[in-house]
Parts: C-alpha cells; sequence; structure tokens
C-alpha cells in the first residue's frame, strides 16, 4: 500500500501547475500534453518486460528497485525549469510505475489468492489517496515555497520513504535469489484469449478517459474561470472520493451474482458525469468531480481485481497483467496529446469532453466476455 500511494502522484501533481509550467518553460498545449503522454508510454512499452525481469530478479526485487526509481525521477523535478529534466522525469516515472505496478497484482494473486477482490481494493485505495491528495497539495506547497519545482519534489518524500520501508519489510524477499522459472516473453503472453482482450479493452477506454481528464480536467476549469487553487481543489475532490469505489466495489465484483451488470453501471454513470463536465461544468461541478471520481476509479479497481479473479496462478497473472497494461497505456497514451491538439485547434474544452463522454460506450462492448469465473 505505501509503494500504490506513489504510482499515480508524479502525474496527478503536474495538471494543477501546469499554467506555471508553461509560463516558465514556454511549452505549448501539445507539449504539456506530452509530459503526461510520455510517463503513459512507457508504462505501455515496459509492461511487456515485467514477466520476463520479475522471473529473472524476482517479484519484490523489482519493487524495491522500482520505487527507487520513482523518488529519483520526482525528486530532479528540482531542476525542472528545465524542459529537458521535466521530459526525463517524465520517462524515469513511467518507467517505475511500469515495473511496481507491473508486479503488485501477480503478487496478490501469490500471497491472497482468497482474498483478491479486498486486497486489490487496499491498494488501488491507497494509490487513488496518493493522487488525491498529489492534485490537493501541489498548489499549496507552490504557494508556500514560491516555486512549482519544488512543489512537485516533494512528492520524492512519500516515494523514498515506501522504498525505505519495503527495505526493511521485504529485506529476506528482496535478497533471496527469484525462483528459477523460464522467463516469459511476448509470445508466451495470453494473446488468443478473447477474454484477455475484452480485459484489455475494458481498461484500455478506461485509462484514455482518466489520463486525458488529468491531464486537462483543472485547466478547463480554470481557463473557463475558476482560480487556479479552487481548480485544483476540484481535481483533488474527483480523486479523493475514488478511494470509496475502489475499496467497496472490487470485494462486491467477487461477490454479486450479477458482476457484468455491475460493470455496465460503472460505466454508464461515468458517461454522465463527463457529459457533465462537458456541458455544464460550474452548474453542479462538485456532482460532477464526485461522480467522476467513483466510477472512473471504480472501473479501474474492478478491471484490476479481474485480472487476479481471471488467472490460474501468479505466474499466469503476469502474463496476463504484462499484456494488459501495455495495451491499456499504450492506448491511453494518445488521450492527452491528443486532446491538446484538439485544443490547439478549436480551443473548445466542451468538444473535448463531449468526445471522452462518447468514448466510454466503447467500454460497453468488453463486458459481456468479464466474468469473474471465466478464467
Amino acid at each position: 500500500m505505501l509503494v500504490a500511494f506513489n504510482l499515480r502522484t508524479p502525474i496527478t501533481s503536474l495538471p494543477t501547475v501546469v499554467t506555471d509550467i508553461e509560463a516558465t518553460t514556454g511549452l505549448g498545449k501539445a507539449g504539456l500534453g506530452a509530459l503526461t503522454t510520455m510517463p503513459i508510454l512507457m508504462m505501455g512499452a515496459l509492461a511487456f518486460t515485467v514477466p520476463s525481469l520479475s522471473a529473472r530478479i524476482g517479484l519484490t526485487r523489482l519493487v524495491w528497485i522500482a520505487t527507487g526509481i520513482l523518488a529519483i525521477a520526482s525528486g530532479i523535478r528540482l531542476a525542472g525549469a528545465n524542459v529537458l529534466v521535466l521530459y526525463a522525469s517524465a520517462l524515469l516515472a513511467g518507467a517505475a510505475i511500469a515495473l511496481a505496478g507491473g508486479c503488485v497484482p501477480a503478487i496478490v494473486r501469490q500471497q491472497l489468492p482468497h482474498r483478491i477482490g479486498s486486497v486489490t481494493g487496499a491498494w488501488t485505495t491507497t494509490m487513488m489517496i496518493g493522487a488525491a491528495l498529489a492534485a490537493m497539495f501541489t498548489v499549496p506547497f507552490e504557494q508556500r515555497f514560491g516555486s512549482w519545482q519544488v512543489a512537485l519534489a516533494m512528492w520524492a518524500i512519500p516515494a523514498a520513504g515506501a522504498w525505505l520501508v519495503w527495505s526493511v519489510v521485504e529485506r529476506r524477499e528482496r535478497l533471496a535469489p527469484p525462483i528459477a522459472r523460464r522467463a516469459s516473453g511476448i509470445r508466451d503472453l495470453p494473446w488468443r484469449s478473447s477474454t484477455a482482450w475484452a480485459i484489455t479493452g475494458f481498461l484500455a477506454i478506461n485509462s484514455i478517459t482518466f489520463y486525458t481528464t488529468v491531464a486537462w480536467l483543472a485547466p478547463s476549469l480554470e481557463a473557463r474561470g475558476m482560480s487556479q487553487a479552487d481548480a485544483g481543489a476540484a481535481f483533488g475532490l474527483s480523486s479523493a472520493v475514488g478511494f470509496i469505489a475502489a475499496l467497496l466495489l472490487p470485494p462486491l465484483l467477487q461477490r454479486t451474482r450479477f458482476p457484468r451488470a455491475l460493470l455496465a453501471v460503472v460505466v454508464l454513470v461515468d458517461l454522465v458525469s463527463f457529459a457533465g463536465i462537458a456541458f455544464a461544468p460550474f452548474m453542479a461541478t462538485a456532482l460532477w468531480m464526485v461522480l467522476f471520481g467513483l466510477t472512473n476509479s471504480g472501473w479501474f479497481a474492478m478491471g484490476q481485481a479481474l485480472i487476479g479473479m481471471l488467472s490460474t496462478d501468479a505466474v499466469h497473472a503476469a502474463r496476463l497483467t504484462a499484456m494488459v497494461y501495455a495495451g491499456m497505456y499504450l492506448l491511453a497514451a494518445i488521450g492527452p496529446i491528443s486532446a491538446g491538439i484538439l485544443l490547439d485547434l478549436t480551443g473548445s474544452w466542451t468538444a473535448l469532453f463531449a468526445l471522452i463522454s462518447a468514448s466510454t460506450v466503447l467500454a460497453l462492448i468488453a463486458v459481456p466476455k468479464l466474468t469473474p469465473t471465466r478464467r
């Protein structure tokens, strides 16, 4: 859970100070969108390597390495006025998140196979809390220290803390040699499974909408008249309430007799939240933020739980995770930068969020295949 806390902070801390980054660096909308796109691309590209690396290095040792890289990625943002450093930070953060996040479902499947729903809910909840705090407190940090670079670098502290705790708690497993096993390559992933493709598509739509919204929600509210602090707080509210759904929905999915109905309802309510942000952002801002936070986070958490539920063992969970994460993040990477290009061309926030709302419907195509007992 301490590691999971840091798996979104390098990404969600950026949008709330994006106007200051733009003023300092001179980056345009597409260049700013790339700051969110680059880590997502890295997360997708490196997802393929997690099964083979974990087989050679060991799951816990790989998490230890990745968490250390994550702390470094946030720390070098002290020199973020240099665009190259800012982009290097984004790439390092994406690599670290890919390696650490790709190991978690396999660790859960291996150590707690009968509590996949509740444990997945616990670690995804912690991840949502970290995302929310990064969104809510980056601007106050900037106001306190007078520097957006220092504000972003502050998130290296919890990453370093997680690395230290993992170093102690997982020392025996980290230092032990990994279990001898043939490394899993790309050819070993479940490419022929329609269920694997369904969960990949289901989570890919979720990630496209999430990361596009992460990149542009706060700037859209600010551009339409809200103060920077209030826009950051609104985005933080959406992240803060997400932990409720992340905690409750995965175990409910594991127990309910109607899992596909639950998945479909969550997707449809998410669609409504985006429509509200598009056409009436200030009519019921808090409502749209709460609905988005609950449904988008719940959608992601249930997808993570399904990886464990649909796997037969930890090895298969690692392979399925690699396929799902690679597809999910590589497709998600098109969202923020495409949105930036669309905004440069049209300048319309309504068109952007209306398009996001419409795209959520595509996730419903995958739902019929996603039954927890369908391994």
